[in-house]
């Protein structure tokens, strides 16, 4: 899987709104470009879902956008099997009913996930006529993993469910009208 760097993207957009979870940045180790919440209560859930990021800032009808997160595990196992609900415009992307996201994050470590790219608007989906285009990912599970290095490769076994999930960021992309930044 190609890992994004941020080094050589422009036009980065990094808005977290916390509806459940935790946020231990705050605005001032911001990156410049980079906008970040305020801070929000903690999550229960020792894995926490720290940012959401969406490639272009302020995409028009039909384009083509990125979509990463980067997730904490501040569990004792290693993490991994993540299950993420993504909603653009509040209506749910049916990839990622099925979909598992098996990297691995081990305890105590941050880790960026790269999720699937999107279309602003597609056929019953149209891009909002007024306001912002609002995109969701919400963690609903994620399970607890023991990687084990063999003579045959890696093995991962299944220790048990991650708790205190879902958790779930919302974005508000920049408003249709308006300029400056965001």
């Amino acid at each position: 899987m190609k890992r994004w760097t941020s080094g050589g993207l422009t036009g980065l957009l990094i808005l977290a709104f916390l509806a459940v979870g935790g946020f231990d940045q705050s605005a001032a180790d911001a990156a410049p470009g980079e906008t970040t919440s305020a801070q929000a209560p903690r999550s229960s859930s020792p894995l926490i879902l720290e940012k959401v990021v969406v490639e272009p800032l302020d995409p028009g009808p039909g384009t083509l956008c990125r979509l990463r997160v980067n997730l904490r595990n501040r569990g004792r196992h290693t993490a991994s099997r993540f299950h993420f609900r993504v909603q653009v415009a509040d209506n749910a992307l049916e990839v990622y009913e099925d979909q598992l996201f098996l990297q691995p994050i081990v305890a105590g470590e941050s880790q960026e996930i790269l999720l699937f790219n999107f279309w602003s608007s597609e056929a019953g989906r149209p891009f909002p006529a007024t306001g912002p285009l609002t995109v969701e990912v919400s963690l609903e599970a994620a399970s607890w993993v023991s990687v084990e290095l063999g003579s045959d490769g890696e093995s991962r076994h299944l220790i048990g469910a991650v708790p205190g999930l879902p958790s779930a960021l919302r974005l508000n992309l920049a408003d249709r009208g308006e300029s400056g930044p965001r």
